[in-house]
């Protein structure tokens, strides 16, 4: 028997006889088997195992574990209990996991409910929180450590994602970034989104500077030409961030390959403080970090280890590198795959920016080397590699040391294009003088104006929106994603970059180093458009078709032709009066013709179906109203619930979704995703056309993000069909070509077809000619005289508290304090001060988290935040109670010394209490050995350089 997880309380059934038993637990600890004869059937046996450490990580202050963890994929060939999880990932060594979706008891069990069900693991061997691979979209996926996995935006543009997880403090990085898929095409169908992966996005992400925590590179083969390339480009630009590996273990498969608990595992150094998520978010934005598939490396420079800066003054500073491959964590076993060769280390690698400077082929199952540096130059980093003998699979990665003449910051600063833009009446083609306010992440950061043209230039992030206003409140918004250049670049780069995705950062920031940016007023698009405000609800009756293209060659099912709305956003308890209208060819409809509600329910929350959640069916093949012509309407009416809500501040509340469904399922659909929010009494018309608009979730056209699933339906050009109506009475005509009729200004003016690169419709492909018509435009403005404008960093950065929780029972003596600045790549972050039931108590910090001891009682936190611009906010404030117990004094015992190069020795300790452990030689220059949050009470600290002829060692409770 083999793979087979245990916990301490299981009882497994073997045959009687003679058996061979191997125990195991993750990378760290020597596998130990035994052989004994299980000789009587029915008999239960103890066996008892002690496992020893390979390089004893945890003593070291090392905690293990991996966030790319799926709890159910979406496979669902299994079902597992929360325990059956924790069993798999305590047993693979990890100290914590981190779940992807989907979560226990989605749809079925309440928020809280979720919460407390992993709540039990919070101070177990190993920790278990509820996570997530968001967002997850045509981009690519990141997977998080944060506190609400359900906050966090898919939908573009990905920047939006990445950012909700830092308003709470988490972190996120992308995962298995080198993988492309679905591919060019599946089943003989072209995929929609095709190579997506991060390989897209990549240039886009490394130059937006705030948005990558981590890089893990180390996701399939751990040795492979693209492992670090596109890791060495962010380092070289300016990135201090740690190479972590991931398992994208699924629990709900039966057969994951090569994918398991502990053969994919990162270590994170917590300098001494206890497990949580926000040491673990620390240890990972200070690159405290080792990634590995099965060997072992502690890499230090002089007293230096990953993620610590050094000065490059020349002197001359020891490399140390401990390396450890004695077995093979997949299989238990101390031999290679084949049993042809024992474990061991086939090289070593010394990487200075990014060149293997030294390499060592011990050909052992360790190996410690040292190596003497001298560093001069500014902005040099150095990291290992250690390999095993199983050709691509086994290798570990510690991740970087830097030097640095002034300390920089983790992340460099958003990169910001220079914006050359115009304000006109899309109607006329008129130039409207106004404002342009540059918007991030919701939050105005500046406003200038424009001349009296309605030119200006400016220097803005490229993660912004720009948000032009005119003296009658019209608007119009422009981003990067809305910029064909970028877009099309950005589509085509797996192809044109197929190997180092570094040469493409460049080549994309030439590309957006300057814009063109147009910003046609009141233009909107003829496939999902406002045809009219509305002053109260809008009953729709007598609906006729006076003109229609014809139908699509060869289409034989009825298919969607026009949805129509009365409300581009609802209150709760507020009624939408809706008509879908379909078309048959010939013939009367033989389908369901559905409209489904679905919204979204905070309270039962799930990811892998937001809008899971039905609240009204008006379906079936009977309830439709025949137009006459082929075209038919389903109408009706629907109440907003009162417990639906926007899924994220940033995305809606409801799906509008329409279906066509014959014997196979679903032939056709369209989509429509209204947000909750004060009533917007308008008449939405959104029609559909070839080609589009057909996405993968949330991003679609217009007020209401039209788009469709099914990319392989081909449509006729129903935007210039023409629908005769009475609107609460009155007649209206509805003629979208017609009602969106724009200058020739405007023509071109807003990049909306990235669905023709997304759904592969170019002629390679699809060929989709769907693309409209650009009439000609005039000449480009000037803009010699226009001034260049570059507003400075004037935005308060976003301070988050991170633990402890409000109303958090605390003991008396040392707490930490973690919180979190974050200031979106500007400026970047300065210092802190911690403000205790209003005041002071620390100022100006850098420390992370700050440490101070509580009286007893009642009392509140605060955190004040500054960046380097000097611009400060507060956070939230939050209370907390503290009980009067304290931390007996530490007694050291029992000494031994090991070897020539370690001593031993225990203390009895309080479990969850903080210690410092400290050597000397001289009473007077103490040196910090370990910083621990013990869960025993005879913890046993084991000094790995105890080389000198005596030391002397001190233990105190702190900090």
């Amino acid at each position: 028997m083999r793979g087979r997880a245990l916990s301490s309380t299981n009882i497994l059934s073997v045959p009687t006889g003679i058996t061979q038993i191997t125990v195991g637990k993750g990378p760290d600890y020597l596998p130990q088997t035994v052989t004994t004869n299980l000789a009587t059937a029915g008999q239960t046996y103890t066996i008892s195992f002690t496992l020893q450490p390979q390089l004893d990580l945890a003593t070291r202050g090392w905690s293990g574990g991996d966030a790319h963890v799926h709890f159910n994929h979406g496979e669902h060939e299994i079902e597992r209990t929360p325990q059956d999880a924790f069993t798999v990932c305590a047993a693979g060594g990890f100290n914590f996991a981190s779940f992807a979706e989907e979560h226990y008891g989605a749809t079925t069990l309440t928020r809280q409910q979720m919460f407390d069900t992993w709540k039990i693991y919070e101070n177990s061997e190993c920790k278990l929180w509820l996570g997530v691979e968001e967002p997850k979209n045509q981009w690519g996926h990141h997977v998080n450590i944060l506190y609400d996995p359900w906050s966090i935006r898919s939908a573009l543009p990905y920047s939006w994602g990445i950012h909700s997880v830092h308003e709470q403090g988490g972190v996120t990085y992308p995962v298995h970034p080198e993988r492309m898929f679905p591919g060019r095409s599946s089943g003989g169908q072209y995929g929609l989104f095709p190579l997506n992966n991060h390989q897209k996005h990549f240039p886009l992400t490394a130059l937006t500077g705030h948005l990558i925590d981590a890089w893990s590179g180390e996701s399939d083969e751990a040795i492979q030409s693209t492992t670090l390339t596109s890791y060495y480009k962010l380092l070289s630009m300016g990135y201090k961030i740690p190479f972590l590996a991931d398992s994208d273990f699924c629990f709900d498969r039966v057969n994951n390959g090569l994918k398991g608990i502990g053969c994919w595992i990162n270590y994170f150094h917590l300098d001494g403080n206890p497990l949580s998520r926000a040491s673990l978010c620390n240890a990972i934005r200070k690159g405290r970090a080792l990634a590995t598939t099965g060997p072992l490396v502690l890499f230090t420079i002089d007293n230096a280890m990953s993620g610590d800066v050094l000065p490059p003054d020349g002197s001359t500073r020891t490399v140390r590198i401990e390396a450890s491959y004695k077995f093979n964590p997949w299989t238990l076993s101390y031999s290679n795959f084949a049993g042809t060769d024992a474990c061991k280390i086939s090289e070593i690698d010394l990487l200075r920016n990014g060149q293997i400077i030294r390499r060592w082929n011990p050909n052992t199952a360790t190996s410690t080397v040292l190596h003497t540096i001298n560093e001069s130059t500014n902005n040099a980093y150095y990291m290992v590699r250690v390999v095993g003998n199983e050709g691509v699979w086994m290798a570990a990665y510690a991740s970087p040391i830097y030097f640095e003449n002034t300390v920089r910051l983790r992340q460099p600063a958003v990169f910001k294009p220079l914006i050359k833009g115009r304000l006109y009446d899309s109607k006329t083609g008129a130039p409207l003088s106004g404002n342009v306010s540059c918007v991030r992440y919701g939050k105005t950061e500046w406003t200038i104006p424009t001349d009296g043209q309605g030119r200006f230039q400016a220097y803005a992030p490229i993660d912004a929106d720009l948000v032009a206003q005119d003296s009658n409140g019209r608007t119009f918004t422009q981003n990067i994603l809305k910029y064909e250049q970028a877009y099309s670049f950005l589509n085509s780069l797996p192809e044109t970059y197929p190997g180092d995705k570094g040469p493409a950062v460049d080549a994309f920031s030439n590309i957006v180093a300057q814009i063109n940016l147009e910003f046609p007023l009141v233009l909107q698009l003829a496939a999902s458009y406002v045809r009219t405000n509305l002053a109260g609800n809008g009953v729709m009756s007598n609906l006729s078709v006076s003109s229609a293209p014809t139908t699509f060659s060869g289409k034989q099912n009825t298919e969607i032709v026009m949805l129509l709305l009365d409300k581009t956003q609802a209150q709760n308890n507020d009624t939408i009066n809706y008509a879908a209208i379909f078309r048959r060819a010939s013939g009367s409809p033989t389908e369901e013709l559905n409209v489904e509600w679905r919204g979204w329910d905070a309270n039962y929350p799930h990811i892998d179906t937001r809008y899971g959640k039905v609240f009204q069916y008006n379906n079936g093949t009977t309830g439709y109203t025949s137009l006459g012509g082929g075209f038919y309407a389903r109408i009706g009416s629907v109440v907003v619930p009162a417990w639906v809500t926007n899924d994220t501040p940033t995305t809606a509340a409801m799906d509008m979704f329409v279906s066509v469904r014959g014997s196979s399922g679903i032939v056709e659909d369209a989509h429509l995703l209204i947000a909750t929010g004060p009533t917007k009494r308008e008449l939405l018309v959104s029609a559909t056309s070839d080609g589009l608009p057909a996405t993968w979730g949330q991003t679609g056209i217009g007020p209401c993000n039209f788009y469709r699933d099914t990319y392989t339906i081909r449509y006729a050009d129903y935007r210039g069909m023409t629908l005769q109506m009475n609107l609460n009475g009155q007649p209206i005509t509805i003629s979208p070509k017609v009602d969106t009729a724009h200058v020739a200004d405007a023509d071109n003016a807003l990049f909306y077809e990235n669905f023709y690169y997304d759904g592969q419709c170019e002629p390679a492909y699809r060929n989709i000619p769907f693309r409209d018509a650009v009439r000609a435009q005039p000449a480009d403005p000037d803009f010699s005289a226009v001034p260049i404008q570059n507003p400075t960093d004037t935005s308060s950065p976003n301070v988050v508290l991170m633990e402890p929780f409000n109303n958090d029972p605390l003991t008396a003596g040392v707490t930490r304090f973690y919180y979190f600045i974050d200031d979106a790549g500007l400026s970047g972050a300065a210092t802190a001060t911690l403000l205790l039931d209003g005041i002071a108590v620390v100022s100006d910090t850098t420390n992370n988290p700050i440490v101070v001891s509580i009286s007893p009682g009642a009392h509140t936190w605060q955190i004040k935040g500054f960046d380097k611009a000097g611009n400060n906010a507060l956070s939230e404030v939050r209370s907390f109670n503290v009980t009067g117990n304290v931390a007996p004094p530490v007694r050291m015992q029992l000494p031994q010394r090991l070897n020539n190069s370690q001593l031993q020795f225990r203390f009895a300790a309080v479990t969850g209490q903080n210690y410092t452990v400290q050597y000397s030689t001289n009473l007077t220059n103490w040196i910090t050995l370990l910083l621990t949050n013990t869960t025993v009470t005879n913890a046993t600290v084991t000094d790995f350089t105890a080389t000198n002829p005596f030391r002397l060692y001190r233990v105190f409770v702190g900090p």
